[in-house]
């Protein structure tokens, strides 16, 4: 099979991009969720509490992130500014960052119509994740728990078939889309490999009412939600609500879309 999209989503919770080629990190896609928005108490946002951050559109271009918002002009912040260092958390990680500006602060502020400020993590090998089933503490960056998501058209394919409606892939937020010939066996996979580029498989990803919001519009349609958890019920032996793997990249690289990608289950 080939990668058939690659995504980047600078900023965690906000609109992501899709690239032709990226550059692989050990802790993910190059820039991407390098960037969060965080409360005055230095708490992580996302969209279970804020779903219009579906509508923050971040791009980077010349060396700088550029931040749009409907009704907003949009604003320019050079990636090597910094005022402060702090530390945000995200989830139950306390992580090392710097606060870009108090202009991109006041901005962001009106945009999602709370105080909130932007964080950048400066070096993602800070925050290090551990979990039972990898013998290795990894490196991750603002993402949830895996360095790297990827889904299957197939599967989305048919649980659109199932349910006779169509599903945005974007609800899902991967940053590795792919075209198996079974629906669901990307579950099964244990490694995944290009010509240059070797993955860990991790776990399914577990899916919370962030996958409800549409991230073209900002609304809600809770229905998302339902419709995965009775085909998983009623289709898969796994029960759990999970769409998606995560994965660890062993070492650095390059991906783009086409390039080959072996499973190996």
């Amino acid at each position: 099979m080939k990668i058939e999209e690659l995504w980047v989503y600078p900023i965690k919770s906000c609109r992501g991009f899709s690239v032709e080629s990226a550059k692989l990190d050990p802790w993910g896609l190059e820039n991407d969720r390098r960037w969060m928005i965080v409360d005055e108490q230095g708490v992580f946002i996302t969209q279970r509490k804020v779903p219009t951050l579906s509508l923050l559109e971040p791009q980077i271009k010349d060396d700088a992130l550029q931040l749009s918002f409907p009704g907003l002009e949009p604003i320019v912040i050079p990636l090597s500014v910094s005022e402060r260092e702090l530390e945000a958390r995200v989830w139950k990680d306390t992580v090392p960052c710097v606060s870009l500006s108090s202009e991109v602060n006041k901005w962001l502020s009106q945009a999602i119509g709370m105080s909130c400020q932007l964080v950048q993590m400066r070096t993602p090998a800070a925050r290090l994740r551990e979990k039972e089933i990898h013998p290795r503490p990894f490196p991750v960056s603002f993402a949830d728990s895996g360095p790297v998501l990827l889904t299957n058209r197939k599967s989305l394919r048919d649980l659109e078939n199932t349910f006779e409606r169509e599903i945005q892939m974007m609800r899902f937020r991967p940053n590795l889309v792919v075209e198996s010939l079974s629906p669901f066996e990307e579950e099964g996979w244990k490694t995944l490999q290009t010509k240059s580029v070797f993955f860990e498989t991790l776990y399914p990803c577990e899916r919370c009412q962030m996958i409800t919001v549409d991230q073209l519009n900002a609304r809600k349609d809770s229905s998302v939600f339902k419709n995965l958890a009775a085909y998983r019920k009623e289709n898969l032996e796994d029960k759990r609500i999970v769409f998606g793997m995560r994965m660890i990249p062993q070492g650095e690289g390059q991906l783009a879309v086409g390039d080959l990608l072996e499973a190996i289950s």
